[in-house]
Parts: C-alpha cells; sequence; structure tokens
C-alpha cells in the first residue's frame, strides 16, 4: 500500500478503527489467544495493543541492560586504572631497590677490588700465618696474625705515620 492511499484512508475514517489483515502461522495465533486471555481482553486488543506499543517493546529492558552494561564498564575501567597505577607504583619501588642493590655491589666490588690489589696479596703470601706487633696511633701495641688480606691491610694501616 502507498502513502497516499493510507493518508486518504486516515482521512475518510477520522478517529474509528479500520481493520488490518495479517497473515501469522496458526501456533502464533493461538498463542497471542492465550496470553490475551490470561490478560482478560480479547486476541484483537491484545494485538492492537502490541502493535501500538511495538516501538517500546523491548526498549525498556534494552536501555536497562545497556545501563548496567555501561556501569560494569566504568567499574571494570576503574579496577584496571587502579591496577595500573599499583603496578607503576610497583615497578618504580623494584626500580629504585634495583639501582639500590646495584650501587651496592658497585660499592663492595670497588671494596673487594682494594683486597685483591696485586701488591697487597704479594705482602699477604708472605706474611700469611705469621704474628707481629703492630703500635697505635696513641702508642698501645697489638698483637695481629695474617689470615687474611684484611690482616695486611690493617696493619699497613695502623703502623703508617703521616707527617702532617
Amino acid at each position: 500500500m502507498n502513502t497516499e492511499k493510507i493518508v486518504e484512508e486516515i482521512i475518510a475514517t477520522g478517529n474509528r478503527k479500520v481493520n488490518i489483515g495479517v497473515r501469522a502461522f496458526g501456533e502464533l495465533k493461538y498463542q497471542l489467544g492465550i496470553e490475551a486471555k490470561d490478560l482478560g481482553i480479547s486476541l484483537c486488543e491484545y494485538s492492537e495493543n502490541i502493535l501500538i506499543n511495538r516501538k517500546n517493546n523491548g526498549c525498556k529492558e534494552l536501555e536497562a541492560a545497556v545501563v548496567a552494561l555501561n556501569e560494569e564498564v566504568d567499574r571494570v575501567h576503574v579496577l584496571l586504572n587502579d591496577s595500573i597505577e599499583i603496578h607503576q607504583n610497583e615497578m618504580a619501588q623494584a626500580r629504585f631497590e634495583i639501582n639500590e642493590l646495584k650501587r651496592k655491589v658497585a660499592m663492595q666490588n670497588q671494596q673487594l677490588g682494594l683486597f685483591q690489589n696485586t701488591r697487597l696479596l704479594e705482602l699477604f703470601a708472605k706474611a700469611k700465618g705469621k704474628k707481629d706487633e703492630i703500635e697505635l696511633p696513641d702508642g698501645q701495641k697489638i698483637q695481629i696474625t695474617y689470615n687474611t688480606t684484611k690482616d695486611v691491610l690493617t696493619a699497613l694501616i695502623y703502623s703508617f705515620k703521616f707527617k702532617f
């Protein structure tokens, strides 16, 4: 049916109802009849209400579902941002700790390098196991046994006399 004929029919009938022919399977007519009977109205009234509300059918449920979905997306977004922030903070803390450990390792390697000095190792090889007496700056004398390179280094430090 074209638009002109529909407009003419609306003008001709005014506020009176017109018949609309709908071809449907018998099962659909039966189901609609049961639903109409449950509501206490005729199949004609029930079908008319379905057609009148066709634009609203499912819209409220769909709108509610969209709102719920948007709320869930927002909640997940917040959780994701929180997780990212926590992860970034943990990574920054881990980087700081790694840099601290690297600094400590470098310092320990430098200190260890002192004990690996060629001259110190030669002196230790000559003095290993021997006992010695060292005079401290305050005049006190102590006994030392050369068991490690640290013992040799300690003896060198305390027996050296500065000229200042």
